[in-house]
């Protein structure tokens, strides 16, 4: 049998071994960056921008944080196996505010979350006051981040 002297090409199967190693990982950064650029809207200017952000923030899930006092924040905001958006107190406040309606708790009974929302981010608030100086960039992120989804849904409701 003789030996195969074609060059490579795309039509011929090759081998992941055959492959550089920062090839692959180059080839695995392009597509995620591929991703993230397709999921993104078409932004002309600055108030299109603070609207993405909003959007990305309502749908933002429980963050992970590596503070004990803030993973007891967020584990108050974020609650699992809820079915309003996120599962976080500000997505259930805006279900409230856009239904007229109570969302309910785990046990069925009806439950408003601005008082809670409010709570939630007055902890936050005090959070930040006290640990941004010296908390990880990725925490204060976090933080700051849950603190204007809340401030969000309040303002929303203050809007009404």
């Amino acid at each position: 049998m003789a030996k195969d002297t074609r060059p490579e090409s795309a039509d011929r199967p090759v081998s992941p071994t055959s492959q550089p190693a920062d090839h692959t990982a180059r080839s695995k950064a392009d597509a995620a960056a591929d991703l993230s650029v397709r999921a993104r809207p078409e932004i002309h200017d600055r108030a299109q921008y603070e609207t993405y952000k909003i959007e990305l923030r309502q749908q933002m899930e429980a963050p992970h944080v590596s503070d004990p006092n803030l993973a007891r924040v967020r584990d108050s905001i974020y609650k699992e196996g809820a079915i309003v958006a996120s599962g976080s107190t500000a997505a259930a406040h805006r279900h409230e505010i856009a239904t007229g309606n109570p969302t309910f708790d785990r046990a069925g009974r009806e439950t408003w979350h601005d008082q809670a929302s409010e709570d939630r981010s007055r902890a936050l608030e005090k959070w930040l006051d006290k640990n941004r100086s010296t908390a990880s960039p990725g925490d204060i992120a976090a933080a700051e981040n849950m603190w204007l989804d809340h401030q969000e849904a309040l303002d929303h409701r203050r809007d009404e």
